[in-house]
């Protein structure tokens, strides 16, 4: 099992969609994690959410995350 496997089962069995980062306005899901290849070990465990606005297709916030509606991942 390698590090990113490691990381989607944790997360998977936490409850948990994904990863933010807020400082860089950042987030992925665990089925695209860290896209951007940049290091990771700044992000949080994040849930998916929906977009607070138009401007963004997918949206992952903090667990603490109260201004719109969570969207549930489906494990797999």
């Amino acid at each position: 099992m390698n590090v990113r496997e490691i990381v989607v089962k944790n997360l998977k069995e936490t409850d948990f969609d994904g990863l933010c980062n807020v400082d860089n306005e950042c987030g992925c899901g665990l089925d695209d994690l860290a896209p951007c290849c940049d290091n990771i070990l700044a992000c949080e465990p994040a849930i998916e959410v929906v977009p607070p606005t138009n401007d963004f297709d997918r949206f992952f916030a903090d667990k603490g995350w109260d201004q719109t509606e969570r969207i549930k991942f489906t494990k797999k």
